[in-house]
């Protein structure tokens, strides 16, 4: 195993959590490259009263592509490209598709830096393309939410000895005449992570989202999130983990496997 040292893990990403943001940016010139693989299932759903309901299965296994590259000092160049998804839904006909997801393009900035206190803060851009396949009369399953969406993100992050904090706040606004009734989402995560060695970090997270519906029809989802984050090499870090959604209302209730395997040239 490759020895982190304790002073290493600021300048490692140390902080790097499962399903929130971590605000160190990529270094001048380095790049990272990430493939994420998530298996989600569902048998039941919320209502609108926040109240368990049946539904049929809901199973989807997504393959996506993360690239970060540091443009200069305190500037990151972020690409991610969702390249297949396989959906299973019971409760739509035909209730089976795979096909390419959307492209997410965005820019990160390091705002604050407190040396001393190890702490981060960054503001983060991006825009959401509707690159993915697209549902229809003979395949109502698409991969695309089918519109544009402008998203903006504020990330905080500190080490404090063993322990990193990451928390999150971001909203996404769509646009265009495809968004229909969708109005934006905003959504927090706060995450906890403690290195028993500097290699090795367990993690908790605690996730939420709200979507505004025009009609009245908002969703709401609280989830939390368990892993653990690797760092075997100087080249590689390997998250593991899962979320499980413990409360909602208008949406399905899920549970998440998580692998994401992230590799720093």
């Amino acid at each position: 195993m490759f020895e982190v040292t304790w002073e290493d893990l600021p300048g490692w990403n140390g902080s790097a959590k499962l399903n929130t943001d971590d605000a160190p940016p990529v270094g001048p010139g380095d790049l990272e490259v990430e493939f994420a693989y998530g298996h989600t299932r569902a048998h039941k759903a919320w209502g609108n009263r926040w109240e368990d309901e049946g539904r049929g299965l809901l199973e989807e296994r997504t393959y996506d592509l993360g690239l970060s590259y540091g443009l200069w000092e305190d500037w990151e160049l972020d690409l991610g490209l969702s390249l297949y998804s396989d959906l299973v839904d019971r409760e739509i006909s035909p209730f089976n598709s795979g096909g390419i997801g959307d492209t997410e393009v965005g820019l990160k900035k390091l705002l604050h830096y407190d040396e001393d206190r190890e702490f981060y803060l960054t503001y983060s851009q991006s825009v959401t393309i509707p690159t993915g396949k697209e549902g229809s009369v003979r395949d109502a399953l698409g991969h695309s939410q089918e519109y544009w969406t402008l998203n903006q993100r504020l990330i905080a992050t500190q080490f404090i000895d063993r322990w990193t904090w990451t928390w999150d706040l971001g909203y996404a606004l769509p646009l265009g005449s495809k968004r229909n009734e969708e109005r934006g989402t905003l959504d927090t995560n706060l995450a906890i992570g403690y290195h028993i060695r500097p290699w090795f970090q367990p993690e908790v997270e605690l996730n939420y989202a709200h979507d505004f519906i025009d009609a009245g029809q908002d969703a709401d989802v609280l989830a939390v999130t368990y892993g653990v984050v690797l760092l075997p090499s100087e080249k590689w870090r390997i998250g593991l983990g899962f979320q499980d959604a413990v409360a909602g209302r208008n949406t399905d209730d899920t549970t998440t496997g998580h692998v994401v395997v992230t590799y720093f040239h």
